[in-house]
């Protein structure tokens, strides 16, 4: 069972992770939808006869391409967390340091 203490700790240190993430998804936005990185994938699909010839070297495709990067970040980053979030659980249920190791050595 968790203690008041813990789900504190517990609660602390997920509002942590999510700002850190967020902070770090704030970047990559900042970075990847900047006027100069359109322009240079732009004219990457320009220069690419496939993209070309399927009509893609276009500013939607550019806009779509930027937005799926941003949700597989988005997805990354959750996993990240719950990953951590898990791994914290299960060190204080068990009392291991590294419980995340020891299980996937068992599996």
């Amino acid at each position: 069972m968790l203690n008041d203490d813990f789900a504190t700790r517990i609660e602390n240190r997920l509002r942590e992770m999510l700002h850190q993430q967020l902070r770090g998804l704030k970047r990559k936005v900042e970075k990847e939808f900047s006027q100069e990185s359109f322009i240079r994938e732009l004219t990457a699909l320009h220069e690419d006869p496939v993209y070309r010839r399927w009509f893609l070297d276009s500013e939607q495709y550019v806009i779509i391409r930027f937005i799926g990067r941003v949700s597989i970040s988005i997805g990354r980053r959750l996993g990240e967390i719950y990953e951590k979030f898990q791994d914290m659980l299960l060190q204080h249920a068990l009392n291991y340091l590294k419980i995340r190791l020891l299980l996937n050595l068992i599996i």
